[in-house]
């Protein structure tokens, strides 16, 4: 091959920046080496066992994700969301696919993030529930119910035998329905 070729092949690769594009341009120069076709094929993520998943935000609702396969493959793809994310939200998906996924094949994967996914939304909604019905049914209700009356010495104004009913109708107005009553 002469040198003003390998270097035709060579710059055809500058500025590759990812799988689907190196695979494009070797398409490419396998058809100008053949003066035929060039086919350059993709691998299959099947079969493929997950090593390590790494996302990063481009822009607002742009993420790259790159994903590296027990077999050293790199699989890198733009993805488009239909919301923002944060860089620490990327950061936590990405802890917990590779804590909980590293070593499982790839087209298992999704699978089980949607039933787990399923699992927890059901959890969540069960505990917010209780939370509901707890609330509902007067767990916070003393929180409002104004402060508590502590009466004491009651026994003192009845043994001074004073004005029995004026007392009595100041003892209801001062029942509390809650605190402590003392005589």
């Amino acid at each position: 091959m002469s040198a003003a070729r390998r270097e035709q092949i060579e710059d055809s690769f500058s500025g590759v920046g990812s799988t689907s594009e190196y695979l494009e341009r070797t398409s490419h120069v396998l058809a100008l080496l053949s003066s035929g076709l060039g086919v350059a094929l993709a691998s299959a993520t099947t079969g493929q066992v997950l090593e390590h998943i790494h996302f990063s935000r481009l822009g607002w609702g742009k993420v790259l994700a790159v994903l590296v396969t027990q077999a050293g493959a790199v699989h890198d793809r733009a993805l488009a969301l239909d919301r923002e994310v944060t860089q620490m939200e990327l950061e936590t998906a990405a802890r917990y696919l590779n804590e909980n996924f590293r070593g499982w094949p790839i087209e298992k994967i999704r699978g089980e993030v949607g039933r787990r996914v399923e699992e927890e939304r059901e959890a969540y909604r069960q505990l917010l529930a209780s939370i509901e019905e707890l609330c509902n049914k007067g767990a916070l209700a003393g929180a409002d119910a104004g402060p508590a009356i502590f009466v004491d010495g009651i026994a003192n104004l009845i043994s001074a035998e004073q004005d029995r009913e004026r007392l009595r109708q100041m003892l209801l107005a001062l029942r509390p329905s809650r605190g402590w009553w003392s005589c």
